[in-house]
């Protein structure tokens, strides 16, 4: 903790009056919030297009590039390990994913009683949500901001190796591919590849 001498407390003091300190506090506290940083229109325009190129990769569901990667990641890492040898990898999906996108919106509730309408006591309670999609800009374009994108479902695996003749190589691809992909090793289906 920072210690300050008292002849500069009391000289502070004795400078700084009441309304003084309250235009310097104001003074501070302005010079925080301007210190913050904001974005201008320009950058905002320019992230709306960096965020419309990782739209693009994220999803827009570009499921066939998705998956060529995850094969080929797989394929690499198999190939690393012990007793696998040269292998193949095709992974099938149920769905192509999909872009959740960022929405604004309002919410009300009222709630009445309605006492002695016809005789009949009773409450009236009214529900009311509006929402809308929010949208970057760039250049001519406005395209929805993507807050997250879902990844498409796999629901099959098929691995074709040199080295699954040998069963505990076998069993170490099934598990590794059943492990990576969160499937069952129902859905996960090795081969031993022809030399």
């Amino acid at each position: 903790m920072l210690h300050i001498p008292e002849k500069v407390i009391e000289s502070v003091r004795a400078f700084i009056k009441k309304d003084k300190l309250i235009i310097l506090l104001l003074v501070g506290i302005v010079l925080i919030v301007i210190s913050f940083p904001t974005k201008s229109k320009k950058q905002e325009t320019n992230s709306g297009n960096e965020d419309g190129a990782a739209n693009e990769e994220c999803g827009r569901c570009d499921s066939e590039k998705y998956v060529s990667n995850l094969e080929t990641r797989l394929e690499e890492v198999l190939a690393q390990t012990e007793g696998v040898g040269k292998n193949e990898v095709i992974i099938t999906i149920k769905n192509n994913g999909r872009d959740i996108v960022s929405k604004t919106g309002t919410q009300s509730y009222s709630e009445r009683d309605e006492k002695n309408v016809g005789n009949i006591d009773g409450k009236s309670i009214e529900k009311q949500k509006s929402e809308e999609v929010v949208y970057s800009e760039g250049g001519n374009k406005k395209t929805p901001y993507v807050e997250t994108c879902e990844t498409p479902e796999i629901c099959g695996v098929l691995i074709v190796a040199q080295g699954a003749g040998n069963a505990t190589v076998r069993a170490d691809i099934i598990r590794a591919a059943s492990g990576l992909f969160g499937i069952s090793v129902n859905k996960v289906n090795v081969l031993k590849m022809e030399v």
